[in-house]
């Protein structure tokens, strides 16, 4: 196992990182015209576009930048906010773990549902469960997440009041308030992730449902729960766990659009506030930062797939 992670390390997460980097620092030099005036305004004064050029070392040549970039990203130096007044990676760690949070639980959400609703209408194939199924997963694929969001607000929130429609209190001041806080944004976030987990779900359950060793754990006696539970999930999980971390990705953009709707003050307030000041320094944080952790979920639910499924060699 060792041998195959260090191997994906070497040719598969350097590369990607080192790419993530390049783009990253792009970022600042892509926008027209001069970086510090569209950052500080036609307004700004002289002085202040010459101090801002000389912090983030625009005068120098632009392999120069790269290089002098690259070493403080190397010691953990992202850099200051340009309008936070802060460094980027006490802004970054501040709204982090808020939507860390949110993924974690609106993914809880989505796998507890998806993958029951799933083995549900694979064992029910054809019945009206199963339609029924397949009908919510559908509109649950179709459905935007801002629309639902926002239905959410109005119906759940105004209209019946059974849940708050903004964050008022973080998890270490109240967990329990918190928690109440979060359900609905999780919700709308894992209703949709849901979805797409129970579609894989029922197609991989009803892949291995009729194989050779589910028909003979039948006929010796095995109880139905384990025959659904050990010999059909197991065996059906490596397209499940492989879904699932592709949608823990994309979890987090899913998670800034609907932390704006429902004022969670995450990383989506940190990208919003970046984008409408043209704070680059926070935004090249944010892109370093994110796809960092979509490698991490990716390697390991490589990992786990090896670990699930016996076939699958760590070679």
């Amino acid at each position: 196992m060792f041998s195959y992670i260090l191997r994906r390390l070497l040719f598969d997460v350097v590369p990607a990182i080192a790419v993530v980097a390049v783009v990253a620092f792009a970022l600042i030099h892509l926008t027209p015209g001069d970086p510090a005036i569209v950052m500080l305004g036609e307004e700004a004064r002289p002085e202040q576009v010459e101090a801002l050029k000389a912090q983030l070392g625009l005068n120098d040549p632009i392999p120069v930048q790269f290089g002098h970039w690259l070493s403080r990203v190397a010691h953990g130096d992202l850099g200051q906010s340009i309008f936070l007044h802060q460094s980027v990676f006490e802004g970054i760690t501040n709204s982090l773990p808020v939507t860390l949070e949110l993924t974690m639980f609106a993914l809880t959400i989505a796998i507890v549902l998806g993958v029951s609703a799933g083995i549900a209408a694979a064992l029910s194939r054809g019945r009206v469960l199963d339609k029924a199924v397949m009908l919510i997963a559908m509109l649950g694929i179709s459905m935007p997440g801002f629309y639902l969001a926002l239905l959410m607000t109005f119906f759940v929130g105004v209209k019946l009041g059974w849940l708050p429609i903004a964050v008022s209190v973080s998890f270490s001041e109240d967990p329990l308030g918190n928690l109440r806080d979060m359900t609905m944004p999780a919700l709308v976030l894992g209703f949709i992730e849901a979805a797409f987990i129970s579609r894989v779900t029922r197609s991989s359950m009803l892949d291995i449902r009729s194989v050779d060793f589910v028909r003979t754990a039948r006929a010796k006696g095995a109880p139905e729960t384990r025959v659904v539970l050990v010999h059909m999930l197991r065996n059906a999980l490596v397209p499940i766990v492989s879904t699932i971390a592709i949608l823990a990705s994309l979890l987090m953009g899913g998670a800034i659009i609907v932390e704006t709707i429902f004022g969670v003050p995450g990383m989506g307030k940190l990208v919003m506030s970046a984008v409408m000041s043209r704070d680059y320094p926070v935004l090249q944080g944010v892109v370093l930062v994110v796809a960092g952790i979509y490698i991490f979920i990716n390697l390991t639910a490589d990992v786990l797939c090896a670990l699930v499924d016996h076939r699958i060699r760590f070679n």
